[in-house]
């Protein structure tokens, strides 16, 4: 790690998971290998708590979820331009 690097660290529940940038999602998993000693415990944590939120959220989408009848109750008019009126 370079002395300009200061890796973010949470301690959640006695997991500890540094992180060398700030990304999220799928796309920021690299960013919890470690520079020096490469893929840990630190990433697998990560993989881990990402798709354990997928699963979860797709689970709470499926039981409340969507459905085509959540629509707006009725059609709205577009708003008036005040600079295009006649």
């Amino acid at each position: 790690m370079k002395d300009d690097e200061i890796p973010v660290k949470a301690d959640v529940e006695n997991i500890d998971i540094n992180m060398w940038s700030i990304i999220g999602s799928i796309i920021g998993l690299p960013s919890f290998i470690d520079p020096v000693n490469g893929i840990t415990s630190n990433f697998w944590y990560a993989v881990f708590v990402t798709f354990l939120t997928l699963a979860l959220s797709f689970v709470l989408t499926y039981i409340w979820g969507y459905n085509d009848d959540m629509v707006m109750a009725e059609k709205r008019e577009k708003p008036i331009n005040p600079g295009k009126r006649k």
